[in-house]
């Protein structure tokens, strides 16, 4: 089914936007439309019970202060996806004043950000700012970002959310301004689960991270790069319970005392490193639950080197008849 709507005349909030039920699909193009329709309409999207994709090809969105018309985007091209008070913004050009503005006071509880999100400085910044602190009902955001900017860091500061995630896209997250990320980041007071995705190791980035009142933290991605000659310091996260991490090769670590679970993901692993593994939690004096998972191969020649699971089998077995240690 197709619905055309009339181009002469720039959509109002007149009215709430026709939307059946069953809809899965949506193509606005080359149309006129204002944030409070467009805003309506994403309130209607959010209440159904099913995915549904929302695709702006060439539009040009209207912003209204006061009554006047303030300006307008003559060109925004993106996809959206909406689910159960789940908004994702998968693609877009640029995240224009409009579209900022289109979202601003939903009733959602998850907002993704997919691509296009370094294009947020000048006006750019000041709407994403007052869009993000104007959900309230939300607890978790999620954000693509290759190369972090103060203009994000103060979009982020302050926001009343649970579960940050700061993914990044092909070329991994890469910090640069550690600073603005670190005071940004201790601002989140309901903040207790932060997930990151690197591709490369950065200093910066765990000086951003010291002392953050988290109780789960999820890193994936580059870290190996830092750990042949030292170990992640994480005892200044004074709260951590939960500490997951997803490492194509095995890494050093000095676990907190207030740990409970600890979940490791590794591409490949040699027997040697397992058992460093286990020696490492065998020194901790809490109750740990410790799950890994890994490829029974040697990292260090590219392909991977396979070992045979037997040789690994034996580590197990000497583990379970330790005392201290219950064996799944």
């Amino acid at each position: 089914m197709w619905i055309l709507l009339n181009t002469a005349a720039p959509a109002d909030c007149s009215e709430q936007p026709k939307v059946l039920p069953c809809i899965e699909h949506i193509l606005l193009y080359k149309v006129t439309i204002s944030t409070t329709w467009l805003r309506s309409l994403f309130s209607t999207l959010l209440l159904l019970d099913h995915t549904v994709t929302c695709k702006l090809e060439k539009c040009n969105i209207t912003w209204v202060v006061e009554d006047a018309v303030r300006g307008s985007d003559t060109t925004t091209d993106t996809s959206l996806m909406f689910f159960k008070n789940e908004f994702t913004i998968l693609e877009t050009e640029s995240y224009s004043p409009g579209l900022w503005g289109a979202h601003r006071g939903l009733n959602i509880k998850r907002l993704s950000l997919i691509g296009g999100i370094n294009d947020c400085y000048a006006i750019r910044k000041e709407w994403m700012l007052q869009s993000l602190s104007s959900l309230t009902h939300w607890d978790t955001l999620n954000i693509e970002v290759n190369l972090d900017s103060p203009g994000l860091w103060e979009a982020v500061h302050g926001l009343n959310i649970k579960r940050l995630s700061l993914m990044g896209g092909l070329r991994g997250l890469y910090v640069i301004h550690a600073e603005s990320m670190s005071q940004s980041l201790a601002s989140l007071k309901k903040l207790d689960t932060l997930s990151i995705e690197v591709k490369y190791y950065n200093p910066a980035l765990w000086e951003a991270l010291h002392g953050l009142n988290i109780k789960s933290l999820n890193l994936s991605g580059g870290l190996s790069n830092y750990s042949n000659e030292e170990s992640i310091l994480l005892p200044s996260l004074k709260k951590l319970e939960t500490l997951s991490l997803c490492v194509h090769m095995y890494i050093g670590i000095k676990l907190p005392q207030t740990l409970k679970h600890f979940n490791v993901y590794c591409s490949a692993l040699l027997p040697s490193e397992l058992r460093e593994h286990l020696d490492t939690l065998s020194a901790c004096t809490q109750a740990l639950e410790f799950k890994i998972e890994f490829g029974c191969a040697s990292s260090d020649v590219v392909p991977l080197t396979r070992i045979p699971p037997e040789e690994y089998t034996a580590i197990q077995q000497e583990l379970g008849t330790s005392k201290n240690v219950a064996v799944k």
